[in-house]
């Protein structure tokens, strides 16, 4: 059975709670200064179980203008709108706030009903009808039926109950396979119990026991306990009205206008990319840098707007926007959003949520603008595609991808596949990486590295961590590796141990060098099975210490010089010899000690210890005891 929640709009002493009361037999009213004043602070909730066994929530939400705030908060997530209109009032100016709000809100189904029948004739109930139909031109309850019915006398209470289970029907079921969330709209605490937040769940499904996340403080919680309609279940999925019993929090860490969901699902924004809609009978201009009341979930924030391209919006106009906050808000991208004037508080449009993880922009920038207008695009994959080049080369998993676009997978694997058989994006080792930011990388690394090559032609190549530190410096280090290793196996770069180079590079020496490197080759090829220090080559050595480190390094990465520890290094001439020395004393005698192996090469207990570690370490002998045995292909002899 599908979950829907239906909410009641319009203005106060309407009959929003009266008509909830003869649908469900409940009073959504709960608060005394409720009953004492008769009028709607809070929102109300019931529970309406149709004549063909559907049950549905009902939120019946206050009329009054001081409580819109509250009405928008008790829109969030409906199903199916009643837009109520009093027959012995008609339309009035909150009826028509309620209207312009459900539009902002994207609600797509609905139907209007004309409370307080018994009151007025019949040609009265024309007279109204006719206002109606010129209040909802042009929005979504255009053509929408119209029922006049009595909560006291119960008049076309049956009728009304029929038609909204024709409406259930057309409803399309939520997708429950986007990540939980719930907005929290309550909060208190039961003895017993402990603290209980209540919501109507937007997304997703989750399992009593789980673990959740309080957003915005990043406080951690377990959900011990599900309620749906004061029944106790083990789960809940997105449309149903819920209230969580939280393990682990006090209720003061709590408040109205937080978000419950699974940690890491939502983002926490200080600025967010939007498209914004003025209403068209919008008393206000929005102008640059104006600050706004902003409504989103069960949340409300202040906000400053940055329009993209306009010094102001007027009436019926829409813009791209950069909305700026002092404190963080809780969203997903694709959320629709509520504005109000901030001073006087009034309702002057809303909009939806573009990219939750904006960079700065320029105002008035062609680029800028061209990248809104996908993100705005009705075609999926191309809003798909600009958001993976947003995200430059993040750690977009595919898991990512969907909680950041909260979408479902049915509707994201398509446009997915579509756009990885054209080649704009690439899957690296699981990483979804768009072209241009890999051919822009690639295009940094090349410049880097050949600046490296010309100030370093004698070293095979820039150390693996300074290059990650310069060109992938905002690049998480698993995504970086991930990256160089796809640019080596392309054949753009070359690995040698932990140096990177141009493929196209090859070590060569700088233009003077040639004589000094040949100096320095003959100096080892004297010292012959005698490892000098780097101090004593360096001393017999006629050019600089910049000219030594390139032409040494440059030897070693050729292996025309051994380091046998961190200062001795011996030539490769003499390092064969002392090799071959050793393994023809070990044909002769199995164990080698070092005593023997000292006085059979004529030179100090230092040298021969120096030999015979380094063999041990690169595995060429073995020690027993005091003696070295020579090994075969990593084994003993």
């Amino acid at each position: 059975m599908k979950h829907v929640v239906i909410g009641t709009a319009g203005h106060i002493d309407h009959g929003k709670s009266a008509l909830t009361l003869a649908l469900t037999g409940t009073d959504p009213d709960r608060l005394m200064e409720e009953k004492r004043r008769g009028i709607t602070i809070e929102n109300g909730f019931a529970d309406l179980y149709l004549p063909n066994g559907q049950h549905v929530g009902i939120v019946d939400v206050p009329g009054h203008e001081a409580f819109v705030k509250n009405m928008i908060m008790g829109s969030a997530g409906i199903d199916i709108a009643l837009l109520v209109v009093a027959a012995d009032d008609g339309v009035m100016p909150q009826t028509r706030e309620h209207l312009d709000i459900l539009c902002l809100l994207g609600i797509q189904t609905g139907m209007v009903v004309i409370t307080k029948k018994d009151l007025v004739d019949d040609e009265w109930i024309e007279v109204v009808k006719d206002d109606i139909a010129f209040a909802v031109e042009n929005t979504f309850l255009e053509g929408a039926p119209v029922f006049p019915v009595s909560s006291v006398t119960k008049e076309g209470i049956e009728e009304l109950k029929d038609h909204i289970i024709e409406l259930v029907s057309k409803v399309r079921e939520k997708e429950h396979d986007r990540r939980f969330r719930l907005p929290v709209d309550r909060v208190f605490s039961l003895k017993g119990h402990g603290t209980i937040v209540t919501g109507t769940s937007l997304d997703g499904t989750i399992e009593k026991g789980k673990d959740v996340v309080i957003y915005p403080s990043g406080r951690k919680s377990r959900i011990r306990s599900l309620e749906n309609h004061n029944k106790e279940v083990k789960k809940i999925s997105a449309g149903m009205r819920t209230a969580i019993n939280l393990g682990g929090i006090e209720k003061s860490r709590i408040k109205r206008g937080d978000v419950v969901a699974e940690e890491g699902t939502v983002t926490q924004a200080k600025k967010i990319d939007v498209s914004l809609t003025m209403l068209k009978d919008s008393p206000y201009v929005i102008k640059n840098a104006s600050r706004l009341h902003f409504y989103h979930g069960s949340d409300e924030k202040v906000c400053k707007v940055r329009l993209m391209d306009k010094d102001e919006l007027k009436k019926g106009e829409w813009a791209y926007a950069q909305l700026r906050f002092e404190k963080p808000i809780s969203v997903r991208n694709n959320d629709r959003f509520v504005i109000r004037f901030f001073s006087p508080v009034a309702t002057i449009g809303g909009g939806r949520i573009l990219n939750a993880s904006p960079r700065n922009h320029k105002r008035n920038n062609e680029k800028v603008l061209e990248s809104f207008k996908k993100l705005d695009s009705c075609a999926y994959k191309d809003r798909l595609e600009e958001m993976i080049r947003l995200c430059g080369a993040g750690n977009l998993t595919e898991e990512r991808l969907l909680v950041m676009e909260n979408i479902s997978k049915k509707d994201f694997k398509p446009p997915l596949k579509e756009l990885l058989d054209e080649e704009s994006i690439k899957e690296i080792d699981g990483i979804f990486i768009h072209k241009k930011n890999i051919d822009s990388l690639k295009k940094d690394m090349e410049t880097i590295l050949k600046d490296y090559h010309r100030e370093n032609p004698l070293r095979m190549g820039m150390n693996m961590g300074q290059l990650r530190e310069i060109c992938f410096k905002n690049v998480e280090k698993g995504v970086s590796d991930r990256l160089i290793r796809f640019y080596a196996d392309e054949g753009f770069i070359r690995i040698e141990d932990d140096a990177i180079a141009l493929s196209s590079f090859e070590p060569g020496v700088l233009e003077g060098y040639e004589e000094l490197e040949r100096e320095l080759k003959d100096y080892y090829r004297k010292c012959g099975v005698f490892a000098p220090s780097a101090k004593e080559a360096f001393d017999n050595f006629s050019g600089d210490r910049k000219a030594f480190d390139r032409i040494t390094e440059r030897m070693r990465k050729r292996g025309e010089l051994i380091v046998l520890t961190e200062k001795f290094s011996v030539g490769r001439e003499g390092y064969e010899k002392a090799l071959g020395a050793f393994k023809e004393m070990a044909k002769e005698k199995r164990e080698v000690k070092l005593i023997e192996f000292k006085e059979k090469m004529e030179f100090s207990r230092k040298f021969s210890q120096m030999y015979l570690e380094y063999w041990d370490r690169v595995r060429i002998t073995r020690r027993i005891g005091e003696a070295h045995v020579l090994r075969v292909d990593g084994t003993d002899e």
